[in-house]
C-alpha cells in the first residue's frame, strides 16, 4: 500500500484495497467452488489511492504514489506478464489545488497515461485498463485508459454493454474501448476472505 507520503506499509490497507482484492479474485482465486480466469497465475498488488480522483495536469507529483506503486512492479516484485490498473481519473485541474476542474482531452498525454504507456514499453508486459464507469454521464474512458500502448475494457451485463460502463471513441477518434468483458454479478473473493 503506497500510501500519501510514499511509503510503504506492509499489511495495511487503504479503502481501495477491498476493490483490489475483488478483482484480482476474478483473475486469481483457486477456490474449488470460485476459481479465477488464471487460478494458476501469481499475483502481486501494488495499491496507490489518486488525490480525491482529481487529476491535477499540471502537478505530476501528485501521482508520486502512482509512480511508487509502478517502481515497485518495475525494479521489486518478480517480473510480470500482465498489469490490471483498475483505477481511472475523469477530470483535470488546469491550475492549483483551487482551480477549475475540467473534462480531461483524452489524447494519452496525461501524466499517468504516458507511465503506463512507459512502463508497458519498458517492462515489455500487457496493461490492461478498466474503461470506468461514466456511460450513463459523458460516457468517456478515464484515464489513463486513453493510452497507446495497453487494453481498455469495458463492463458486460448479459448480452450487452452496461449502461454505466464507459464507451465513447477517444480525441482523434481512436476506440476508446477494445474489448468488454462480463461485469455484473460477478463473484469474487472480498476481503475477509468471503466470496
Amino acid at each position: 500500500d503506497f500510501s500519501r507520503d510514499g511509503n510503504v506499509t506492509p499489511g495495511v490497507f487503504s479503502p481501495l484495497a477491498n476493490h483490489a482484492t475483488h478483482a484480482a479474485g476474478i483473475t486469481l482465486s483457486r477456490s474449488a467452488a470460485n476459481q479465477g480466469i488464471s487460478r494458476n497465475a501469481v499475483g502481486y498488488m501494488a495499491l496507490f489511492d489518486d488525490y480525491l480522483g482529481v487529476y491535477r495536469l499540471n502537478e505530476p507529483a501528485d501521482f508520486a504514489r502512482m509512480k511508487d506503486a509502478f517502481h515497485y512492479l518495475a525494479v521489486v516484485a518478480p517480473p510480470v506478464d500482465v498489469v490490471n490498473a483498475s483505477f481511472g481519473f475523469q477530470t483535470k485541474r488546469v491550475g492549483g489545488v483551487n482551480s477549475a476542474v475540467v473534462k480531461a482531452d483524452l489524447t494519452g498525454n496525461s501524466y499517468a497515461s504516458k507511465l503506463l504507456d512507459w512502463y508497458a514499453w519498458q517492462k515489455d508486459v500487457i496493461t490492461v485498463k478498466s474503461a470506468g464507469n461514466t456511460g450513463s454521464g459523458t460516457g468517456l474512458v478515464t484515464i489513463p485508459g486513453d493510452g497507446f500502448n495497453g487494453l481498455t475494457i469495458g463492463s458486460m451485463d448479459g448480452e450487452r454493454v452496461r449502461a454505466t460502463s464507459a464507451y465513447q471513441p477517444l480525441a482523434g477518434g481512436r476506440n476508446g474501448v477494445h474489448l468488454v468483458a462480463p461485469g455484473t454479478n460477478v463473484q469474487s473473493v472480498g476481503l475477509d476472505g468471503s466470496f
